[in-house]
């Protein structure tokens, strides 16, 4: 320093131990300063007065625990705010910052014991044929995984917002692939094996909800229990996450050629993610395939939401998705699909009808019709999950339009205009005053 002082630090996070420990040696006995910061959006913080730091974070189960901070030398430790501040007079001294833990050994004790994990971690590692700069930023995102690796799961990064509750999201799959392809399974299995802890809350999203049987919907924002910390994100709507997830199992099934691991734990996930993307994808597939064919006579169709097919304001076609439970799961799915070919008169209680006769003025064959129509719905079938999703709401029924809705809970009759479909397949509809709500099957009626 300026005054011809000196001071050495080393500083480390412990391996397995939620610990930063700090070593500082100075040719001085002047007071030293040392302040520690926490706060967060969601978490509010007390103090006993000694050493202990007591926080709460706010997510749904109240998560709460404690941070020691102290020192091997006597020290003076305050508060102001959200500053933690301490004040030591020593030449020679550490700093222990414990996260529900306890510091059991002194620093020398600590780092050996770091090293050792360190070396025997390094040790897993596949060799690569790497030098100089390129080495060290490998050596250096190595720390990084492992350092962020929490007691359930790991994190991608570590930021601010894990102060808030929210510790996991669907970017796991990085952190994973990374540690997977440099050779440290059993570090890399605790992020799917922690997904599996928390298929019961995934299942349960979906089937109390929604009545997906066997279907698993993972929140994209989560705590270590499984409860949502965010709203859900729009990436739900492209599907990627339960392809994430389900890559996880699998490639940690490739790398252990564990059959009990995967039997037990990681296939009911991939199982469950399948299911979901299935009966996401059934329902789109069938609606899309039919205004394809309708598009093909020349006759411009729309989606009514959920899976009635309007060309303008009338009913051309309506469709019903009927499937077989083997256990908990679905067997099979039966899909019924019914286009209103010929007919020219309806019965008066059907309401808004029209067929492809009445508005081409052609006659069809039956059987050669269904020959063509199972053609589109086999292309549509081979399609991604991001070109179905995307041309299903591109033909949405009314869609960017105010038009008057009934809510069928209140039988209130409200104006709206429907901008999409959210990740539960919900219908998003703006209202008047620029907020949106979101309706479940049969918790809204069009008004034609």
């Amino acid at each position: 320093y300026h005054d011809g002082s000196t001071l050495e630090s080393e500083c480390f996070c412990c391996f397995d131990r939620d610990i930063l420990a700090i070593h500082i040696r100075r040719d001085t006995e002047e007071e030293f300063h040392f302040e520690y910061e926490l706060s967060g959006r969601r978490m509010t913080h007390g103090w006993n007065g000694k050493r202990d730091i007591q926080y709460m974070i706010a997510t749904m189960d109240g998560s709460s625990g404690v941070i020691r901070l102290f020192a091997d030398q006597p020290a003076w430790l305050r508060r102001k705010g959200n500053v933690y501040a301490m004040n030591v007079h020593a030449r020679e001294f550490s700093i222990f910052l414990c996260f529900d833990c306890d510091a059991e050994a002194d620093y020398e004790t600590l780092r050996q014991e770091t090293v050792a994990q360190w070396n025997a971690y390094h040790a897993e590692m596949h060799p690569l044929p790497l030098e100089g700069r390129l080495k060290e930023l490998y050596m250096m995102c190595q720390y990084h995984l492992r350092i962020s690796s929490t007691g359930w799961a790991i994190p991608t990064g570590l930021y601010r917002s894990h102060w808030n509750g929210v510790y996991f999201g669907f970017d796991n799959y990085f952190t994973f692939m990374g540690l997977l392809c440099s050779g440290h399974a059993a570090t890399a299995a605790k992020i799917p094996r922690f997904f599996a802890s928390l298929l019961p809350v995934a299942l349960g999203r979906l089937n109390a909800e929604f009545h997906r049987t066997g279907a698993a919907r993972f929140a994209w924002e989560t705590e270590e229990h499984g409860l949502e910390c965010s709203p859900s994100g729009f990436w739900h709507d492209h599907i990627f996450q339960a392809g994430h997830y389900t890559l996880m199992c699998w490639e940690l099934f490739r790398a252990t050629g564990d059959m009990e691991l995967l039997r037990g734990e990681l296939f009911p996930v991939m199982r469950g993610m399948m299911e979901w993307i299935r009966q996401f994808r059934l329902s789109r597939i069938a609606a899309l395939s039919v205004c394809d064919y309708l598009a093909d006579k020349g006759v411009e169709a729309r989606i009514k939401w959920p899976n009635d097919i309007y060309v303008r304001d009338r009913k051309i076609c309506g469709m019903l998705i009927e499937s077989s439970l083997d256990g908990e799961y679905v067997d099979w799915s039966v899909v019924g699909i019914g286009i209103n070919l010929n007919q020219k008169t309806f019965p008066v209680e059907v309401i808004n009808p029209t067929s492809l006769a009445l508005l081409t003025g052609a006659e069809y064959d039956v059987v050669a019709e269904l020959d063509l129509f199972c053609s589109c719905f086999l292309q549509r079938f081979r399609e991604s999950d991001a070109r179905l999703q995307t041309d299903y709401e591109r033909i949405l029924y009314r869609k960017d339009e105010r038009h008057p809705f009934t809510d069928c809970a209140t039988g209130t009759v409200f104006q709206g205009i429907i901008r999409g479909i959210n990740e539960d397949a919900r219908l998003v509809v703006e209202l008047n005053d620029g907020s949106s709500r979101t309706f479940a099957f049969k918790e809204i009626s069009y008004i034609i």
